[in-house]
């Protein structure tokens, strides 16, 4: 029933599953078609996951089943968890997790089953490193807009694009592989209308689907940049104590520009997502554009950080305040270690250093950058040059012992005359 051998990890499954419905709880050890149920690994607004398996081969399933508290809207259930099955199914990309299967439990509630993934969610990775660096934020992105634009091709809308909807694959040598997941939300772009309600998270819905608007592909362009703007940050572009909190600042306000944020981030990138961003759906990039400049600023830094650009290299610090600490620009530093945070020495110290006490090793270290200075206004790596180092005896050592030859041999010459 995929509980642990030992009487802790007894303790730790039966305290996680004493907060699930015991309808569900009961469907554990028991079998949806030819797949049986050993545990739960997931939960959503709408449905539960188990990890199911086939017995004789052995091959390990998703199993999503509606919510047992929602049993009693298990018809309208059944057509949303239909209707995800078919949109998924409709766009045929590897990016996308597979749905192979749809059918009705016992009890009349409806499941479907989908490949399994090992790995874990995007938001608990974000929730881990506190933030992603440029390189792997890119990296995710790259990964993730490809099925995106597939969706839309296929003329789908996901709608609900967020971290916690991208499953990082883990695969063989520690790579991984984003996937999107729960279609749940999702709906043909020619069925889209007025009047259907609002529908999303709040932290990640576009002005018009707050709006209840005509909804295109771009919803999901702009979701994709509250989610770059957390990825970098650590936090979304809105947040507030309440979900019309947040959708009424999706509605009317600008987010704080990205570089105020991330100190070290460089424009591009953060062009890039304030592009996303725009409130007017029109001036939004496409998936396809979007895919393009994200592989084209991924290729100069991945060429970048193999000659040691400092622009290449990853952020540093593992969470960011959104009110810089005094001194900020000074600690608005990239760092030669990836994923190391290294306080700054005292002032006095770093005046020893600009000195030359520290000369040797100033271009294995940080450089200060001025965040309001253009880009190639910037200074790099190599602005401070090493002091001339003084290698054999000065001027006035030679002079001494000059004067100094001279005078023994005057004095000898005087005794010997005498």
């Amino acid at each position: 029933m995929g509980v642990d051998d030992d009487s802790e990890g007894n303790a730790k499954t039966a305290l996680r599953r004493s907060a699930f419905d015991p309808a569900d709880l009961a469907l554990l050890g028991k079998r949806l078609g030819e797949y049986r149920l050993d545990d739960i690994v997931g939960v959503g607004g709408m449905g539960i996951v188990f990890r199911g398996e086939q017995p004789l081969i052995k091959k390990k399933v998703a199993i999503k089943v509606l919510k047992g508290s929602l049993a009693s809207e298990a018809q309208g259930g059944s057509s949303r968890l239909l209707e995800e099955a078919r949109v998924a199914n409709a766009v045929h990309h590897p990016g996308i997790v597979d749905v192979i299967g749809f059918g009705q439990a016992p009890d009349g509630r409806a499941y479907l089953v989908m490949e399994f993934l090992d790995g874990e969610p995007l938001d608990a990775r974000l929730a881990s490193k506190g933030r992603l660096d440029v390189l792997e934020t890119l990296r995710v992105l790259n990964d993730v807009l490809a099925p995106l634009e597939a969706a839309h091709a296929a003329g789908v809308i996901h709608r609900d694009l967020k971290p916690g909807n991208v499953f990082l694959q883990r695969l063989a040598e520690n790579r991984v592989f984003p996937k999107l997941l729960d279609f749940g939300l999702a709906r043909f772009a020619d069925a889209t209308g007025r009047g259907s309600g609002i529908v999303g998270t709040p932290s990640y819905m576009a002005p018009e689907q707050a709006k209840e608007g005509e909804l295109t592909p771009a919803v999901d362009l702009y979701a994709l940049g509250c989610m770059t703007y957390e990825l970098l940050s650590g936090r979304p572009p809105f947040e507030g104590t309440s979900a019309w909190g947040v959708i009424e600042q999706q509605l009317t306000k600008a987010p704080r520009p990205l570089t105020q944020v991330v100190l070290d981030l460089d424009d591009e990138v953060a062009a890039l997502v304030h592009e996303l961003l725009d409130k007017d759906p029109t001036k939004r990039p496409t998936a396809k554009q979007a895919r393009r400049e994200v592989a084209r600023l991924l290729r100069a830094r991945e060429e970048a950080a193999t000659v040691g650009d400092p622009k290449a290299r990853p952020a540093t610090r593992e969470t960011v305040k959104v009110e810089p600490p005094k001194d900020s620009r000074e600690a608005a530093t990239v760092l030669g270690l990836e994923g190391v945070d290294v306080p700054l020495p005292p002032k006095s110290a770093r005046a020893r250093a600009r000195s030359g006490v520290m000369a040797k090793t100033q271009l294995d270290s940080p450089v200060t950058v001025d965040e309001q200075a253009p880009m190639d206004a910037r200074p790099s790596e190599q602005t401070f040059s090493e002091p001339r180092v003084q290698t054999g005896p000065g001027p006035a050592v030679w002079i001494g012992a000059l004067l100094a030859v001279i005078l023994v041999g005057l004095v000898a010459f005087f005794l010997l005359k005498g």
